[in-house]
């Protein structure tokens, strides 16, 4: 596991965890015994961990509680490991502490181990381990593999030596981590900043003096579209009569075919009229809709691939479809259902963490490949209203705060939006011509900020892979030299071995010395049955 095949130096030693550490499991008392909680021993379970000097205790349990479980009290100092949900967590106590089933507690003197040294090694033993897909499900690692775990032991003093090493260079690393960050969240404020003009007319305003004598008002444009819903209704209505005349020949089995709705009227905005350019107008989304919003839906998933592939929540939520993210369907969808994305349909995360709700994402994949969950709504421009444009907007800090500000739900609940609040979002319009020019402008210099972005997110993850380089080498012994007058850890080894028999040895003492009075008893209980039964 990581580091088994890994050669040392010759004044280390290979050998493994358990040769090092007491290794002890932890339980939970049973929570129908209300005399084992509340008490005065803190007792944690995997979720308190949150780092390595940050364990948030919420739980105590009475001494009984401890003799009645599989759980163990450790002293301060003692490293508690997550071998299960959350594995890769450690932690150290800073008190003494028992713990439940989902954590290891590995004891140890700090005289012959340094803390520090160990943190570090599990926390690339264990990475290494996810990485390589073990021990990532809830079963997680057991505490055998969590004994067998390799552990490269160098004299006391080089470790001391390597923890101070890798602790120049990681701070050096999360310097450079920061000034990513930074770099990060300043383009953030620029793509907002990008769109917020885009929006209010200022990046297109030399282009619209221009072409000021060539381009349609928001006015004609609604008109415009209005006639193209109009047809749309009377084409649909047509095909919705057809529809309910076969379903009278075969004897009106099923539901009948369900009526289009009509175009709801134009909502125009007059507040912040304002703010817009000439000949710009706000107007309601579902003004600009052919349909929609529309919402989907999430059968079980099964294992096995079928023909029917359901998208994912997390296939929208960077804004950018990923097709990779579905689950299988046994359930066949028929080729005229509207759960089927189309071309240029738009995606909107209608209910998710509060950072998500609102989240648009531009389907440009083939018809009928995909079909779309329940938490998503899907809406589709008319032909004379450019997706892009409305996308674009949708994305912009006005917009996202109009429909989280809207998004409601019970406490502790999952926080919504429905489909009136979705079609109620106010939008500024203005020509096609135009629209097509702000996504020009905006192709081109959020294409800017994206390139940026994904470089700094490569860099992020370049440097992660050097910090694991980093202990890779801390852990063969190449980081720091070798002292010829430390004492070789063989001898470390023979004393940490002699020092655990010797625990081991009183425990097992202590053990027995508690059993005597109970065998005694058991013998006296013995004669006074024979003297009775004389």
């Amino acid at each position: 596991m990581g580091l088994e095949s890994t050669e040392i130096p010759k004044s280390w030693c290979s050998t493994k965890l358990s040769d090092v550490f007491e290794v002890l499991g932890g339980g939970t008392p049973s929570t129908d015994k209300s005399e084992y909680w509340n008490g005065e021993y803190p007792w944690v379970t995997s979720a308190d961990i949150e780092g390595v000097r940050e364990i948030n205790i919420r739980r105590y349990i009475t001494k009984k509680g401890v003799e009645k479980s599989t759980t163990n009290l450790v002293p301060a100092g003692s490293i508690l490991v997550v071998t299960r949900v959350g594995l890769g967590k450690v932690a150290i106590a800073e008190e003494l502490i028992c713990f439940s089933q989902d954590v290891q507690a590995l004891i140890a003197s700090e005289k012959n181990i340094s803390q520090k040294y160990t943190l570090y090694l599990l926390a690339y033993e264990l990475q290494v381990l996810k990485f390589q897909g073990r021990g990532t499900t809830i079963s997680g690692l057991t505490k055998k593999q969590i004994k067998d775990l390799s552990f490269p032991l160098p004299p006391l003093n080089e470790q001391h030596r390597i923890v101070t090493k890798i602790e120049e260079l990681f701070s050096e690393l999360d310097k450079g981590i920061e000034s990513l960050k930074t770099v990060r969240e300043q383009l953030k404020v620029y793509r907002q900043s990008l769109l917020k003009h885009a929006f209010e007319g200022k990046l297109t305003e030399q282009w619209r003096a221009d072409n000021a004598d060539k381009l349609e008002t928001a006015d004609e444009l609604l008109a415009r579209i209005h006639q193209e819903r109009e047809a749309r209704y009377q084409q649909q209505l047509e095909d919705w009569k057809k529809a309910v005349k076969e379903w009278e020949e075969i004897n009106k089995v099923g539901k009948s075919p369900p009526r289009p709705k009509k175009p709801t009227p134009v909502n125009v905005h007059e507040a912040n009229k304002s703010e817009l350019p000439e000949g710009w107008k706000r107007v309601s989304l579902e003004a600009l809709l052919a349909f929609g919003p529309i919402n989907g839906w999430s059968p079980k998933a099964i294992d096995e691939p079928t023909s029917t592939k359901a998208i994912t929540l997390t296939a929208t939520t960077s804004g950018k479809f990923d097709g990779t993210k579905y689950k299988y369907i046994d359930t066949e969808i028929p080729k005229h259902s509207s759960l089927w994305l189309k071309h240029n349909d738009i995606l909107v995360q209608r209910g998710n963490t509060i950072e998500y709700v609102g989240v648009p994402c531009l389907y440009s994949g083939k018809d009928n490949q995909f079909i779309y969950p329940d938490l998503m709504m899907k809406i589709q421009t008319a032909d004379s209203a450019s997706s892009q444009y409305v996308v674009s907007y949708m994305g912009t800090m006005e917009a996202r705060n109009y429909l989280r500000s809207r998004a409601v739900g019970a406490a502790g609940s999952m926080p919504k939006i429905n489909q009136q609040t979705l079609s109620s979002l106010p939008i500024p319009l203005c020509s096609v011509a135009e629209q097509t020019k702000i996504i020009e402008i905006l192709d081109e210099r959020v294409s800017i900020c994206d390139s940026c972005s994904d470089y700094i997110d490569e860099q992020l993850k370049k440097i992660e892979s050097l910090r694991q380089s980093i202990l890779k080498r801390a852990f063969s012994g190449q980081l720091v030299p070798q002292d010829p007058n430390d004492e070789p850890a063989s001898e470390l080894l023979k004393r940490i071995a002699e020092e655990k028999a010797q625990m081991e040895a009183t425990a097992k003492a202590a053990k027995a010395a508690t059993r005597k009075p109970k065998m005694k008893a058991a013998k006296k209980t013995a004669v006074k049955k024979k003297v009775k039964t004389q």
